[in-house]
């Protein structure tokens, strides 16, 4: 009997997986308690849940073509209750949607009169709902994907070969990848993923639409990201393809954050792509730098972030008439791309021991000029370096600029005071130093001069 019971509940959350739960209530009107109860019964109930005492971010969700799961509707507002139902309504007629339910649930009377059913209790709602998701019908698992992975399955058995792990069954022998580890496994998922999506029929720019629906719903609450992806709309072509696959934007953080599968793209593109700038490639070989650092393979850094350094060369101003604003944002530009390249490559010189590099690096770095936290900041380490070679006077020089550079240019009073503190604590030992020099020079005058 627990057995059976326990099977039943399996497949019933298999079943709520499929749904979320909407719930729209009147601001205020319910007390803690019963709001706090509410959500429990409904997260006891689906997956996930979404929540609004808002009638304009609700009619924006229930506009929306692009619900990832069918949608189960809950409306507890006397304000507006008939009107949103209606809306409700009328949406679940479209063909594309995926509003299934909705139902009427309020917890005082009211005068206001609803098509819909109307319930009083949370109990017998949740149980109304669960009823209802146990009868809805199950999607079909005919589907042209779950086909790509019966064909791909039989192939690699064909050719005696182990299957990808993202479309291994139940049913099939796994012993011989039992001892790989989980980057192993990620990494050959990943690959069995690419495989399936590549044999799959596709459109190119329905999948574009796929994508940008997906991002849109992702980022739904950001108005910031959303313009990004308009603008990603409207001016993408394969011509600046790397800038939007770089830069700081809702592309770059899809995935492509992973260290491996990150420098392995960027590496295919300076191989592949033949419209790069200069200042893309300069780009491409200054991540792959930054990814081969935290790989910890300093030397690679090194040597793929010295390749980047070429391709930001200070342009020469040929013509009589170009604009000296122009130019002096361009040079800026490329002076700040310049001093996090020699930044970067002094972190990784330092890391492999190679304090004289580092320097050198370093300094270069304060040559070109970053932003004043960022000046401070290698102020700061090379204070440190000067310390760790027993510079006492110079390691005090560096912390003094790196402090005067950061009290001018940072609100923020802890990182002032901990530049101050580096500073004077630098200060101290200089100090030291210079008394001990003082009295060793002390002792060998007295030692040399002749006794009386």
């Amino acid at each position: 009997m627990h057995l059976r019971n326990s099977s039943d509940q399996a497949q019933r959350k298999r079943r709520n997986e499929n749904f979320i739960g909407i719930w729209l209530h009147d601001k205020n009107s319910l007390s803690v308690e019963m709001h706090d109860a509410m959500i429990t019964r409904l997260k006891e109930t689906f997956d996930y849940i979404r929540v609004f005492d808002d009638i304009l971010p609700f009619t924006s969700y229930i506009l929306k073509t692009n619900l990832v799961a069918n949608v189960i509707v809950i409306i507890s507002s006397i304000l507006h209750g008939p009107s949103m139902c209606h809306l409700v309504e009328q949406q679940a007629k479209k063909k594309e949607t995926k509003l299934r339910e909705q139902y009427v649930l309020l917890f005082q009377p009211t005068n206001q009169s609803f098509e819909h059913p109307m319930y009083e209790s949370i109990d017998e709602l949740i149980i109304k709902i669960g009823s209802d998701i146990e009868c809805h019908p199950q999607r079909s698992s005919s589907t042209e994907l779950d086909a790509v992975v019966t064909q791909t399955i039989h192939e690699y058995k064909e050719s005696r070969l182990i299957p990808p792990l993202g479309v291994l069954n139940s049913s099939l022998k796994q012993n011989s990848i039992r001892q790989l580890s989980n980057e192993s496994l990620r990494f050959i998922q990943f690959q069995s993923l690419v495989e399936i999506m590549l044999r799959m029929h596709h459109d190119e720019n329905i999948s574009k639409d796929d994508m940008l629906s997906a991002c849109r719903e992702y980022y739904a609450d950001n108005i910031v990201e959303l313009s990004k992806i308009k603008e990603f709309q409207d001016n993408y072509t394969a011509r600046n393809v790397i800038a939007y696959y770089t830069d700081d934007s809702f592309c770059f953080r899809m995935q492509l954050g992973e260290n491996t599968k990150a420098e392995n793209f960027y590496r295919y593109m300076l191989k592949n792509e033949p419209n790069l700038t200069d200042e893309n490639k300069g780009f491409l070989h200054f991540y792959i730098g930054i990814l081969r650092a935290k790989e910890r393979d300093y030397h690679g850094a090194i040597d793929k972030l010295n390749t980047a350094i070429p391709y930001f060369s200070l342009p020469a101003v040929t013509s009589e008439t170009a604009s000296c604003l122009t130019t002096l944002i361009a040079n800026t530009s490329i002076s700040k791309h310049r001093f996090d390249i020699y930044f970067n490559i002094g972190a990784a010189h330092f890391r492999t021991g190679n304090r004289r590099e580092a320097k050198e690096a370093w300094e270069h770095a304060l040559i070109e000029k970053g932003s004043p936290e960022d000046m401070a900041k290698v102020n700061r380490y090379l204070g440190e370096l000067a310390h760790i070679c027993d510079n006492l006077n110079e390691a005090a020089e560096y912390h003094k600029t790196g402090s005067e550079s950061i009290t001018k240019s940072s609100a923020n009073e802890d990182v002032k005071h901990d530049y101050k503190r580096k500073y004077d604590e630098a200060m101290q030992l200089s100090n030291k130093m210079d008394e001990r020099l003082k009295w060793k020079r002390q002792r060998t005058r007295n030692d040399n001069e002749p006794p009386n």
